[in-house]
């Protein structure tokens, strides 16, 4: 009996480890997102109304889990805003997160679609919208 419950423990363990391994921090493959994407964002306005906008992300160099690029979205006077972005995927590849000076972007990328969720940090006038950008 005492084997049994020794090789049935051991077996236990075996497939423990096996799944712990395969569960580690890697994750998976960190996508190369170099390039031109763009998309519209959907978002509700403080004033009430809903509000529509273009996204443009251009990541200009990605080593490894680290980007940069630039942002660009019109202003409400009409010009364009342009920032830095910077970021890194999390959780092997599976997430990213990207700053810029009054965003931070949340999401995932799935081939040529990123669908990011971008909370405001600094402007009253916007809250937190999600949008997907497709690359060019």
């Amino acid at each position: 009996m005492v084997t049994r419950r020794t090789s049935l423990l051991a077996g236990l363990l075996v497939a423990v480890l096996a799944v712990a391994a395969c569960s580690g921090s890697s994750g998976g493959t960190i996508p190369d997102i170099t390039g031109t994407w763009t998309g519209s964002a959907r978002f509700a306005d403080v004033d009430g109304s809903i509000k529509t906008s273009p996204e443009k992300l251009v990541v200009e160099k990605q080593d490894s889990e680290l980007v940069w690029g630039t942002v660009e979205y019109p202003n409400a006077d009409g010009t364009t805003a342009k920032a830095t972005v910077t970021g890194t995927f999390i959780d092997g590849g599976k997430g990213i997160v990207l700053t810029e000076p009054t965003t931070l972007w949340q999401g995932t990328v799935t081939g040529n679609t990123m669908t990011v969720t971008i909370s405001w940090n600094r402007d009253p006038s916007h809250g937190a919208f999600q949008v997907t950008l497709t690359r060019q």
